[in-house]
């Protein structure tokens, strides 16, 4: 079953509830990592990222020791314990259709149930995994059938209105949120062929380096390695364009008379970089400017600035407008 990050979210509260193990999939770079700590974050709980492609299955079983004896497994110790990581948390096990059939035969006995050699995993732990799907070619497998059919299975999807949100309260650089507005079917654009690829991972690794005020040469080879020529070709063009426009201080100045661009490139980008500026002060000129331009770009600027700052979205000017805008606006 395909969702997005929300339906995620509420996938992982009712896994929660429930104590199923839910299994996300999705293309490299989707943000499903990211999700999972961001669930952990939001309840002030523990969090134990195990790689499982980077452990053999004897991590998980423990190492076996001889005492008296009589065998038994040692655990080696990263598993979750209460009086280290909390009462309550969630044991992430990422890559897990990515690791070897051994380990993750030796992971089916912890998630299905709750312990394997002499550990046990504390009553207020739940266990995720996630990785990568086997159509992208980034490395999956198969996963064992008696051990996909122990989780909730979910396939993470890529949705540009709530990725552009997240960005612009993680900080990402307002040319970036604006582009992907302009060219959304570049946000996740994986192929398996291709060893590098625009994904919403890349986009923000993408966005630090247009933050450092690169001389040209550097900028492009650093963009071309972290989203791939053609993506960075076609951001570079729109990158030209964003920062040659007028003075944004002008629009604010004069909203009425301040030029319209007329490309759809040059309209993304106006409108990203009044969104970045605006101020519950401007929110009037501001709102008057994009009046001027065509609805739908309108309603972009719009959400991005009330995203930025929720108190533009509470001022008259702002009020005013959703009341002519309620039949596209939502």
């Amino acid at each position: 079953m395909q969702t997005t990050i929300e339906g995620i979210k509420k996938l992982i509260n009712a896994a929660i509830m429930t104590g199923n193990p839910l299994l996300i999939t999705g293309q490299p770079g989707a943000g499903k990592s990211e999700a999972v700590a961001q669930a952990a974050r939001d309840r002030a709980w523990g969090l134990v990222d195990v790689r499982l492609t980077t452990i053999d299955p004897v991590d998980l079983r423990g190492l076996p020791v001889v005492q008296d004896g009589t065998a038994w497994f040692a655990d080696l110790g990263f598993l979750p314990r209460v009086d280290r990581d909390g009462e309550n948390g969630i044991l992430f096990f990422d890559e897990l259709p990515q690791a070897p059939m051994a380990t993750q035969n030796a992971a089916f006995q912890l998630i299905w149930d709750r312990r394997v050699g002499t550990y046990e995993l504390p009553d207020g732990w739940h266990i995720i995994a996630a990785g990568n799907r086997v159509q992208d070619r980034a490395g999956a497998n198969r996963l064992n059938a008696a051990l996909a059919n122990r989780f909730t299975h979910a396939e993470m999807t890529t949705d540009v209105d709530q990725w552009c949100i997240w960005a612009l309260g993680a900080g990402v650089s307002p040319e970036i949120v604006a582009f992907i507005r302009f060219r959304p079917e570049l946000l996740s654009d994986f192929d398996g062929d291709r060893p590098v690829n625009p994904t919403p991972r890349t986009w923000s690794m993408a966005a630090r380096y247009v933050s450092q005020g690169l001389d040209e040469e550097t900028e492009w080879l650093a963009l071309t390695g972290t989203i791939g020529e053609g993506a960075a070709s076609e951001f570079l063009a729109f990158l030209r364009i964003w920062r040659s426009l007028p003075s944004i201080d002008n629009v604010f100045l004069d909203p009425n008379g301040s030029p319209l661009p007329t490309e759809a490139s040059a309209r993304y980008a106006t409108c990203g970089a009044l969104a970045r500026r605006v101020t519950v002060n401007t929110a009037q000129p501001f709102v008057e400017y994009i009046k001027r331009l065509p609805a739908e770009y309108g309603v972009v600027a719009m959400k991005d600035a009330i995203t930025r700052d929720a108190e533009i979205g509470k001022s008259a000017a702002a009020v005013s407008w959703y009341s002519d805008h309620t039949a596209i606006y939502s």
